[in-house]
Parts: structure tokens; sequence; C-alpha cells
């Protein structure tokens, strides 16, 4: 009972993950403590539903980043404004499961098939807890379920090899999906893009949270795909952003590297925006090219 209480009490993946997004919005937007902000503004900028905003806004009031005004709404507090907001929020219990479970996979300390149960043993969770975290990991392309109540890792980028492979794919398409007949981008976002890598670059000189400079670089890339008018390629690099997720996560890159990454991706926005798209997609092969070289440490390469 005692478990159910506390899993109850901690915020939702769905409550935390809006609440990071519009401390992403506070971020790009430069608001400073006693800004307000709306309802309807959070909604057209995170592009969810009145509720999850709602909940999410309480969350931040909780933590000390909002403060709410009976009547009045919600205002930036003096430690949620551009550098607070990027404060990254304590992570749910789930969190933290699907982490734990996820760094062991990417480090070598799991099998590459296991049931339910030996799961369950092994973190010291219960039958709902694991059942939620590994359909997020099935979600993410990190594990594949088997018959019965077994669950099998899938290849993911946790050896060099397929970090490179991974780089070398992207290298194929990303440039690819810019030279598409159909290639449109959309200003606004364009725009919006523009800005948090700029609200980024002035981060670099002290800790930047992981989650919210994948964020700013998965969205980049994203960005560029659905722009292309060509739903594989959108795919293609949805599905590379997933697994890269946990590289980052657990083997950032490192600051000057983030910030020549902020600056070459702002210089195919502009080549893009000029209307230069042969130029930005040779220079989108060079940028995934110069990440490639940037490698972490990654578990020996073993069978699985």
């Amino acid at each position: 009972m005692a478990r159910a209480a506390e899993h109850q009490a901690a915020p939702s993946r769905a409550q935390a993950d809006t609440a990071r997004k519009i401390l992403a919005m506070i971020a790009a937007r430069d608001l400073m403590p006693g800004d307000h902000i709306t309802e309807q503004e959070i909604v057209e900028a995170v592009g969810v539903s009145r509720t999850p905003v709602r909940r999410a806004l309480g969350l931040l009031a909780s933590q000390g980043l909002l403060r709410h005004q009976p009547n009045k709404g919600y205002f930036v507090s003096d430690s949620g404004g551009a550098e607070g907001s990027a404060l990254e929020l304590p992570p749910t219990q789930e969190e933290a499961l699907y982490l734990r479970l996820a760094r062991d996979w990417f480090e070598g300390r799991l099998a590459a098939a296991a049931s339910e149960i030996a799961l369950r043993e092994r973190y010291g969770v219960g039958r709902q807890a694991i059942g939620r975290v590994l359909m997020r990991l099935s979600e993410d392309d990190i594990v594949l379920r088997s018959p019965g109540q077994g669950w099998r890792f899938q290849p993911t980028l946790n050896t060099e090899t397929a970090h490179d492979a991974s780089y070398r794919f992207r290298q194929a398409i990303e440039p690819a999906a810019l030279r598409e007949p159909a290639f449109a981008l959309d200003a606004q976002a364009a725009a919006r893009c523009r800005a948090r890598h700029e609200s980024l670059l002035e981060m670099t000189e002290t800790e930047v949270p992981v989650s919210f400079a994948f964020d700013v670089d998965a969205e980049f890339h994203q960005l560029l795909a659905q722009s292309s008018g060509n739903p594989f390629f959108t795919a293609a690099v949805e599905r590379q952003n997933r697994l890269r997720r946990l590289v980052e996560y657990f083997a950032p890159t490192g600051r000057q590297r983030l910030a020549d990454s902020c600056r070459e991706h702002l210089e195919i926005l502009g080549l893009l925006e000029s209307g230069k798209r042969a130029a930005a997609a040779d220079a989108m092969e060079a940028h995934l090219g110069a990440a490639c070289l940037i490698k972490p440490t990654f578990a020996a390469e073993a069978e699985r």
C-alpha cells in the first residue's frame, strides 16, 4: 500500500514531460521572474490540451519554478526565469526505473532476453511498474516482446559499431531529405527552433540539463525531416532520435561540441531560409560527420 501511495503522489511521465516543455518555452522566450504566462499560449506552444497543461503548471508551482496567484494565473518565479528554466525536474519513480534499466542495458549488464519476473526481482518493483517501463522501452525501440512474459532487447546504439553505422545512415538520409522536391520549411517552426538554439548557446557556459540539450537537437532534425514532405524520412529520423536519447543521457555531448553543434544547426537553418538547399544538405552531411567523431565510452562489444 505504501508503494501505491508513493506512486500516486509522484507526477506522471506525461505531466513531467509537459512541465519540461513549458520550461523550454520559458527559456526560448527569455521570460523573466514576474512575467505572466497563460494556459492558451502554452497550449499553442507545446501542442497539448488544457487539462495536461493545468496539471503541469501545478507541478511547476509545487517545485517553486512558477508562482500561482488566484484569479490571475501563473507567473515566472525568481527560480524560473531564463536561467532557472534550465533546471531539470526530479525524475518520477517510473522515469528513474526506466533510466536505471536502460543504463544497465546500455552498459552491458543485462542479457539480451529476460522475463518480467526476473526484471521485477532484479529491480525490486511490482508487476505494473515494470510493465509500464517495458512498454515505454518498447515504444522507444529498445525492447521487443517475446512469447509469454519474456522481452528481448533490440540492437541499439550501445556499441561503437552501431554508433558509427547510425551516423552513416543519418548522413545518407538527412541531407537527402533537404533535397526532396516537396521540401518546405515552416517559417514559424524554424523561428521557434532558432530561438531555442540561441537560448541553449547562452547556457553552454554553465551546466546544461541533458534532457533540454537533447530535445533542442532532436527537434531540429525532426523539423527538417518533416519539412521534406516525405513521411519515410520523418519516420526514419524519429526512430533515430528515440535510439539516440539513451546515448545522450548516458554519454552526453561535451560543452564545446554542444556549442559547435548549435552553431552548425543555425548555419543550416540560415541556408534553408535563404533557399540554398543544396548547400544546406552539404552542411548537414558535414555536421553529422563531425558529430560522429565524438564517441562515448561504450561497454565492451559482446555477443548478446
